[in-house]
């Protein structure tokens, strides 16, 4: 292991995370602070499609480090598999973070994405901001708020995008139909990595449990797979030892989703949660597109009560 400080998002990497860790290692390094980027898993094709088009290589891949800076995530299962010292946090979820032994830098905001937050500290610091630098938290900030259309998008989100696209001489509305069609190409891809890859353990009410979205302009991937998808998510629970395990794929389009429960007893828990009749597996939640936002909060506050 280095002494340099490792910058890492979370496990199963979305774009936002790999974009704030590269643009927050550099920020440390302009700073005088040596810190690497890196990711705590593959990347999807959209991140890959973001970095290829910045002209910057994709960070490296870790499971353990003796210093690390975490981005959009501090909730222990997410985590790399072996952290010595946590030195900072960037994030934009809920609390449920780790305890340090002293003081850390730590900022946490509200935003559509933790790029928006990277990019603010950038803007209050009157840093300057190379063209890669801006690239990727365009990105990052257009995937995390399905391009101003997650209901976790706020004023800043558009602000941020908006400004550095305009320095950059960036069409948006093309950018992000190029890393939405990136996002929804599953070629190569079998259901348990498509399941995967987006996937995270949540702890609420003492119980563990697991919830993965897939993001995608078109759900005709998944359109009479329904058996397919809930005997691969029992296995999924199974092997995680998760008290209730689930699955959404979200329409970017509709900004709809369906929610494929690993049980009856999930589908009860779903049903409750969500207000929705307990018949169908998967089951339709209509106007939701977060899972941080929409997916999550109702959840936990069922099983914690």
């Amino acid at each position: 292991m280095t002494k340099d400080i490792f910058v890492v998002g979370h496990k199963n990497p979305d774009t936002d995370s790999v974009a704030a860790a590269f643009v927050w290692s550099r920020v440390l390094n302009k700073m005088g602070v040596s810190a690497l980027p890196a990711v705590a898993g593959e990347v999807n094709k959209e991140t890959e499609l973001a970095f290829q088009k910045a002209g910057v290589d994709i960070p490296e891949l870790i499971s353990e480090a003796d210093s690390v800076f975490l981005v959009d995530h501090n909730e222990k299962s997410q985590m790399i598999e072996k952290v010595g010292k946590i030195v900072g946090i960037i994030d934009h979820h809920k609390l449920s973070g780790p305890v340090t032994d002293e003081p850390i830098f730590f900022r946490n905001e509200a935003l559509g994405s933790s790029c928006s937050v990277v990019a603010k500290i950038i803007l209050e610091k009157g840093m300057e901001i190379e063209e890669e630098e801006g690239f990727l938290l365009i990105c990052g900030i257009l995937s995390d708020t399905l391009k101003f259309n997650s209901p976790t998008t706020t004023e800043e989100d558009k602000e941020f995008a908006m400004e550095l696209a305009d320095i950059l001489g960036i069409d948006i509305d093309d950018l992000a139909d190029e890393l939405f069609e990136a996002k929804s190409d599953f070629s190569g891809m079998s259901l348990r990595d498509i399941i995967e890859a987006d996937y995270k353990d949540f702890k609420m009410g003492g119980k563990k449990v697991g919830i993965g979205v897939c993001e995608t302009v078109s759900t005709n991937y998944f359109e009479g797979r329904e058996d397919e998808i809930i005997k691969e998510i029992k296995e999924i629970k199974k092997e995680k030892k998760a008290d209730h395990l689930f699955f959404g794929v979200i329409d970017i389009i509709d900004k709809n989703t369906l929610l494929f429960c690993a049980d009856p007893d999930d589908l009860k828990v779903s049903a409750e949660s969500f207000g929705v009749p307990k018949r169908t597996n998967p089951q339709i939640l209509e106007g939701v597109a977060s899972r941080k936002k929409q997916i999550v909060p109702p959840l936990s506050k069922n099983l914690e009560n």
